[in-house]
């Protein structure tokens, strides 16, 4: 299997053939592993420019929040439109890191 830091880690899949996440989603909803993803979108963002490779963070925070919004998809709760925003923002922010870094 090829590995990258961003799509497919390889220290996620040490312990067989799936990844953390897949597995997430057979013991949580996909409304709570869409909130995970959120809240790991904003991580990646806050602390981006304080690490050594910001442009990899970037990327992590861009594949949470395209994961959040897949898994919103297959569920309807009233509190979408709320992660909605957020995802707003996050994005924005993100485009905005993402144009400082170039």
């Amino acid at each position: 299997m090829n590995h990258d830091n961003v799509q497919n880690p390889q220290h996620y899949t040490e312990q067989g053939a799936f990844e953390c996440i897949e597995i997430m989603q057979l013991f949580f909803s996909p409304n709570e592993v869409s909130v995970f993803c959120l809240c790991n979108a904003f991580k990646y963002l806050w602390r981006a420019k304080y690490k050594n490779n910001t442009q990899e963070d970037l990327q992590k925070a861009n594949w949470y929040l395209k994961k959040s919004e897949a898994l919103s998809h297959t569920y309807y709760y009233a509190a979408d439109k709320n992660q909605t925003n957020i995802r707003q923002q996050l994005r924005l922010k993100l485009q905005e890191m993402n144009k400082a870094t170039q």
